[in-house]
């Protein structure tokens, strides 16, 4: 692993663990051993309520939210390339050491990154006494959510950013990005 990849992955592990630990240090634990197994997986496509779902979950006695792992994210597409066992081996190293960094060791682990369906045979491999909920929704409402531009995101005000950034040198042919 180069200079730049271990620092990337420290950046990945930092935000995550600080965001868990301030979950966690609100919560009694309970018995490790059973926490560690019997974590609680939700996933689904982008924008289904998997949030919603893991925080309704992660805020009952004993659980904790992990939110979406950034180290998970960003590693499910290299693990949707490797062997079901490889992929759950690193999966299961990768959240054991964000849940001990987290001091969340002793709450029942409920992870929600959405991307994890691509390899939840490997999420089931890593952990068999794993809960997985899978969130489905209609796909007609998201589209509408998608198509919506956020405020201040008008077409004329994507145009002017991009005449800005053209003139700037950082867009377009030649320009960089």
């Amino acid at each position: 692993m180069s200079a730049r990849d271990a620092l990337r992955q420290a950046g990945l592990y930092g935000r995550t663990v600080a965001r868990v630990a301030q979950r966690g240090f609100r919560e009694p634990g309970g018995d490790p051993e059973l926490a560690t197994e019997r974590i609680v997986f939700v996933v689904g496509s982008p924008r289904s309520g998997t949030t919603f779902l893991a925080g309704a979950v992660g805020s009952q006695p004993g659980f904790v939210d992990l939110g979406e792992v950034r180290p998970v994210k960003s590693s499910i597409k290299r693990w949707a390339t490797l062997p079901e066992d490889k992929a759950a081996t690193e999966l299961r190293s990768t959240l054991e050491r964000v849940r001990r960094l987290g001091f969340v060791r002793d709450l029942r682990p409920v992870e929600q990154t959405p991307e994890l369906s691509f390899v939840v045979g490997a999420a089931v491999r890593a952990y068999p006494q794993a809960t997985v909920l899978h969130m489905i929704r209609d796909g007609r409402p998201v589209s509408r959510t998608v198509r919506t531009p956020a405020p201040g995101w008008s077409p004329s005000a994507v145009t002017s950013s991009h005449a800005r950034a053209r003139r700037r040198g950082r867009h377009g042919p030649g320009g960089g990005t």
